[in-house]
């Protein structure tokens, strides 16, 4: 039986701060041809039982392929494993899942609520 978070952890998870690593325009590969910016005030954070599911709208177009990735930080800035995905020309937005963070005994994090969300587009 799954073991649902409490409203007080789906709240301080909803609150996450999304934050950019490195600059918040990164210059993307030559194969993509423009600047690629999130619009941040419209990113999406969704808590569910098993992982974060990520919402990044894009105020530009790529004209080629881009390779957006994100991952989890923990308190101590302690890095989960980045999710990466192939995001073809022409997409508004990048959706990514994450995994929840899972202690040695398998149960989620007990702070997930004041884990923060880092991303890369390149």
């Amino acid at each position: 039986m799954k073991r649902w978070l409490g409203p007080v952890r789906w709240f301080a998870l909803v609150a996450l701060t999304v934050q950019a690593i490195g600059q918040q325009a990164i210059q993307a590969k030559p194969h993509v041809q423009s600047m690629i910016v999130a619009d941040e005030s419209s990113a999406r954070a969704v808590l569910t039982q098993d992982s974060v599911r990520l919402h990044l709208p894009l105020r530009s177009t790529p004209t080629g392929v881009l390779r957006p990735s994100a991952w989890l930080l923990s308190p101590d800035n302690t890095a989960s494993k980045a999710v990466t995905s192939d995001l073809p020309s022409g997409s508004r937005a990048v959706d990514l899942e994450l995994p929840l963070p899972r202690d040695k005994s398998g149960a989620v994090e007990s702070g997930i609520g004041w884990y923060r969300i880092a991303y890369r587009l390149v």
